[in-house]
């Protein structure tokens, strides 16, 4: 359970990382961005910097496989099934933990080749206050 807690966690906090600001539901219609798009603003990029940035972020949405819900509850229903055995099918089990960890390989790898494509067309000025920002955003 709780590596689909983990899965479900990871699809969710990778797609809001890169997600277009939503609107607040105050009358202002303030938008809120994610905390990627916090520290890319943060960076005073130049037109082109923030157009090829964009691009990177476009493909990465793009490209970013679409959640199935019914395949999240699906799994969670085979876990609890195979919680609930007499007797543990552990190739079973295995094998659900591998197809899990392997999603969760493949996001956060999308991820991270986002995040070094942003960091590969900053200036130096830019890539050092990137690093720390997405450190205390790791860390804290």
């Amino acid at each position: 359970m709780r590596s689909i807690k983990k899965m479900f966690s990871i699809v969710v906090v990778s797609a809001a990382l890169v997600a277009v600001p939503l609107a607040n539901a105050s009358t202002t219609q303030e938008v809120v961005q994610t905390p990627l798009q916090q520290i890319v603003a943060s960076l005073e990029l130049t037109e082109d910097q923030k157009n090829e940035i964009s691009s990177f972020i476009d493909k990465h949405q793009e490209s970013r496989p679409v959640i199935d819900m019914e395949k999240v509850i699906q799994l969670k229903k085979e876990q609890l099934r195979l919680i609930s055995q007499p007797k543990l099918d552990e190739p079973k089990l295995e094998s659900l933990i591998d197809m899990i960890q392997g999603k969760e390989k493949q996001l956060l790898m999308d991820e991270m080749r986002l995040k070094n494509n942003i960091y590969n067309v900053l200036t130096e000025d830019q890539k050092t206050k990137f690093k720390s920002s997405l450190k205390s955003l790791i860390l804290d």
